[in-house]
């Protein structure tokens, strides 16, 4: 393997591009050599993004106009768009990380009802692998495409694995999941509904049961543990820049403590570099924002249990986590580029 690889970034004018970049910068193995944008095509780096500092100064280009000669692309673009860009790198013989929704379902009847897009290229559904390095670090070794997960779905399968691995939850048990995220989440698109005067001091819940991301926390969880539970899941949208906070509530036959739990899920996550149980204090955004951290802690009574994950929507749950699984992929250190970044406190 090359000491440096060559990145493209395609989408590079958004949230995850410009965090791509942030991270990046930074990392010993990479060379970012080419980046790509319909809508800041022509401008230089310095320019679209000048609070970046950047040692270095690229032309935004068109991808479709132009040639692909970096060794991984991270693609940046919304779902429906990312299909076609995924599907080109790989006939190209690229290996590519979609940070978009478009590979993330395999089931392409899903995904059409759940985005209302129609997928182009059925046949990719199955060779993208589900980035989740916690779970899937030897598929993602091996993989051409890489479905980084939602941020939403991520922070919540993270407080399910060890409860699905351990039998505390089982078959047709209910779940119920509150879901706290930043206004970043909903990207840089202008909406009515995310104005200032709209959200500022707000905190309102969105697609409650019906999110984007259930299908996929639904299939991940029959992937992993064999059998489907009954998820109640309700976002909410709070009036803060970036981060998640998910609170999973379930009961269980046995009585449980969170000495317990913590034996369950420091087990569980004992390979899982980034991942952090905490036993002490609960997570909080702010001890986990910016960087590729991920807290866990948990509360129980009797036989009920709340499992409290936090974690940063656009580091680990979108540009941290597609790096994470970029070191994977090219055989580098797994914390290379991301051990060094700490929590933006206050």
């Amino acid at each position: 393997m090359p000491e440096k690889i060559k990145v493209g970034i395609v989408g590079v004018s958004g949230y995850t591009g410009r965090e791509l970049l942030r991270i990046l910068k930074y990392h010993p193995n990479v060379q970012i050599f080419e980046v790509f944008g319909s809508q800041s095509r022509g401008v230089f780096l310095s320019n679209l993004h000048p609070m970046l500092n950047l040692k270095f100064d690229l032309e935004v280009k068109d991808f479709f106009s132009e040639s692909h000669n970096a060794d991984v692309y991270f693609v940046c673009v919304p779902h429906g768009k990312a299909q076609d860009v995924v599907s080109l790198l790989y006939r190209e013989g690229k290996r590519v990380i979609d940070l978009s929704a478009d590979y993330r379902l395999k089931e392409a009847s899903v995904y059409e009802n759940t985005y209302g897009v129609k997928h182009n290229h059925k046949d990719l559904l199955q060779v993208a692998v589900y980035g989740m390095p916690e779970i899937f670090k030897a598929n993602i070794r091996n993989a051409a495409i890489v479905a980084n997960p939602g941020c939403l779905a991520r922070a919540t399968l993270l407080s399910l694995y060890p409860l699905l691995d351990s039998g505390l939850i089982k078959n047709k048990d209910c779940v119920v999941v509150d879901a706290k995220t930043g206004v970043s989440g909903a990207g840089m698109s202008l909406r009515d509904d995310l104005h200032f005067p709209h959200m500022n001091e707000n905190l309102k819940p969105y697609a409650p049961l019906h999110h984007r991301h259930v299908p996929e926390i639904i299939q991940e969880i029959s992937n992993f543990a064999g059998f489907s539970i009954n998820l109640m899941f309700v976002p909410h949208l709070v009036a803060i820049d970036r981060g998640i906070l998910v609170s999973t509530y379930f009961t269980t036959s046995e009585e449980i403590s969170n000495e317990k739990l913590f034996e369950i899920y420091s087990n569980f996550y004992s390979d899982s570099p980034f991942v952090k149980v905490i036993y002490r204090n609960l997570p909080e955004i702010k001890n986990v924002r910016a960087t590729n951290y991920v807290q866990i802690g948990f509360e129980t009574s009797n036989n009920s249990g709340v499992v409290f994950v936090a974690l940063d929507n656009l580091t680990s749950g979108a540009s941290a986590n597609a790096v994470h699984n970029m070191n994977i992929m090219f055989d580098f250190k797994e914390t290379s580029g991301l051990e060094e970044m700490s929590p933006l406190y206050p």
